[in-house]
């Protein structure tokens, strides 16, 4: 059975990062001060644009929130590259089946008719 051909796409909602994570510089700094409060900043707060900075943030400003955001984008990645390489190896391996399928009854057919070509009945019949 012949099944239809899927590859990966990159899905319609996808957005561009700064699409995605809209959050004030007071949600930043206060993820930053307390990491264990990530969803609640995220869920609680009205969100706004992050072009709405007042001040520039300090080294050790960015290397919190980078610590902080890094595990998170990190296993977000993975698991979507997990999920695109399953489904793509589950594609060609159907595609591989189909066509050794394809393959192998052609071939077979082809094989018996040759060798029963070679097959000489008046041989068989005088012995």
């Amino acid at each position: 059975m012949s099944t239809p051909r899927k590859e990966p796409v990159i899905d319609t909602q996808c957005f561009d990062l700064t699409d995605r994570v809209k959050l004030t510089w007071r949600d930043v700094r206060l993820m930053a001060e307390t990491p264990a409060t990530l969803p609640e900043v995220v869920q609680t707060q009205e969100v706004t644009q992050l072009g709405e900075a007042t001040r520039m943030l300090t080294n050790e400003e960015k290397k919190t929130i980078a610590l902080t955001l890094t595990p998170l984008i990190e296993s977000a990645v993975r698991q979507a590259l997990k999920e695109t390489l399953e489904v793509s190896l589950q594609n060609a391996l159907s595609r591989v089946r189909v066509d050794i399928d394809r393959s192998i009854n052609g071939l077979v057919t082809e094989a018996v008719v040759k060798e029963l070509d070679k097959i000489d009945l008046n041989k068989l019949h005088s012995n």
